[in-house]
């Protein structure tokens, strides 16, 4: 289920190359990853 969402967000990091990302975009994808990490935790 983890492994899961870490191959998703690698996805999502390979489409946009880190150079061009700045901070506050990469806080905000952590802090999706994490919520949908915890949905999916409260669900097990």
């Amino acid at each position: 289920m983890i492994s899961s969402y870490m191959i998703e967000l690698r996805k999502i990091l390979d489409r946009y190359p880190t150079s061009k990302l700045n901070s506050f975009w990469l806080k905000n994808l952590f802090l999706v990853a994490l919520e949908q990490l915890r949905d999916s935790l409260e669900e097990i």
